[in-house]
């Protein structure tokens, strides 16, 4: 439950900086895919250095490279799953494209839970060499 909740938190902060770098781009007179790409790519390694340092701080053995490598995969198919949501939300409903913060919120919600599985049960499991 521990892990959860910092993951949580760590999410939160990932999604501040998502957020935080999208809208920016987007003021800046980006494309909405691209923003998202470049927001997504910055939130990914943000996360993955606080999940390894407070979240999962458990001893690790294994390389960093090796477990950011295994984390950058389990998040690309979580981003899949937050790209298709948020895709998805835009479609079904297209005045949030006035509000993109309202779908990005509901895709990073549903892709936080498929992240923590993968995070918890395949790159920072504890005892995995």
């Amino acid at each position: 439950m521990r892990d959860f909740a910092r993951f949580v938190v760590v999410g939160g902060v990932g999604f501040g900086v998502d957020a935080g770098v999208m809208m920016g781009l987007l003021r800046l007179g980006a494309p909405l895919l691209a923003a998202r790409l470049a927001s997504f790519g910055l939130a990914v390694t943000v996360t993955w250095t606080l999940n390894r340092a407070w979240t999962f701080s458990h001893p690790q053995p294994r390389r960093a490279r090796r477990a950011y490598i295994e984390y950058l995969a389990g998040q690309t198919m979580g981003a899949g799953i937050n790209f298709s949501v948020f895709f998805l939300a835009l479609a079904c409903w297209t005045d949030l494209k006035q509000y993109p913060l309202v779908p990005l919120a509901l895709a990073s919600g549903v892709a936080m839970v498929f992240n923590f599985l993968v995070a918890r049960h395949l790159v920072f499991k504890p005892g995995r060499g």
